[in-house]
């Protein structure tokens, strides 16, 4: 799934595929970065900027809202676009355009549930490579006390994904708060037993 994304970015901004693959990373480093709250944080900055239902639309089923550069570039700050320009030698144009392509679907392939969870997936670990640590997006590991706290911020999340899709949902809608809570409940397990 990560290759079509850098595929169609690539080729819709005339950037290499290493270029596209080190945005991306650089995106992910944003999402799970515990200085700015990690995915909870990320997402609460999409929802203080008034884009909730877009940032829940990659959260949850259905087709995923785009969101313009200027958006991203509010919710991000205009030093993080700067930055991830500096660091890839890219316009900043070219970087926001690229990364407001992306995000949407990015986002969407690393929920699950609609939970982004506090590390990043050991799958696209796998598929970037050395590229997350070459971008030193990870300098600091989150402590137990800020995973703790991270997580649950993200339940609260999850639980207002929930409400939405309840109202929204009709027979479906009854179900999927225990789903959600069982979901919790064994990844809380699993993280545990770790």
């Amino acid at each position: 799934m990560y290759e079509r994304i850098v595929q169609q970015a690539a080729s819709r901004f005339s950037l290499s595929q290493e270029k596209t693959k080190q945005l991306l990373g650089m995106l992910v480093g944003q999402i799970f970065n515990p200085k700015r709250g990690g995915p909870a944080g990320f997402v609460n900055a999409f929802r203080d900027q008034d884009l909730g239902g877009v940032v829940g639309s990659w959260l949850g089923r259905g087709p995923n809202q785009s969101i313009t550069p200027s958006q991203l570039e509010s919710v991000l700050g205009a030093d993080a676009i700067s930055s991830i320009s500096a660091k890839l030698g890219l316009s900043r144009e070219t970087v926001s355009s690229a990364a407001a392509a992306m995000l949407p679907d990015a986002v969407d392939t690393l929920s699950e549930h609609g939970d982004l969870g506090v590390n990043v997936p050991d799958r696209l670990k796998g598929w970037l490579g050395n590229v997350l640590e070459e971008l030193g997006h990870f300098g600091s590991v989150p402590t137990a006390v800020e995973t703790s706290a991270m997580a649950g911020a993200a339940t609260v999340d999850t639980d207002q994904a929930t409400d939405d899709t309840a109202r929204a949902g009709g027979g479906l809608g009854k179900w999927l708060p225990w789903l959600l809570i069982g979901a919790l409940l064994v990844g809380a397990f699993a993280y545990f037993r770790g």
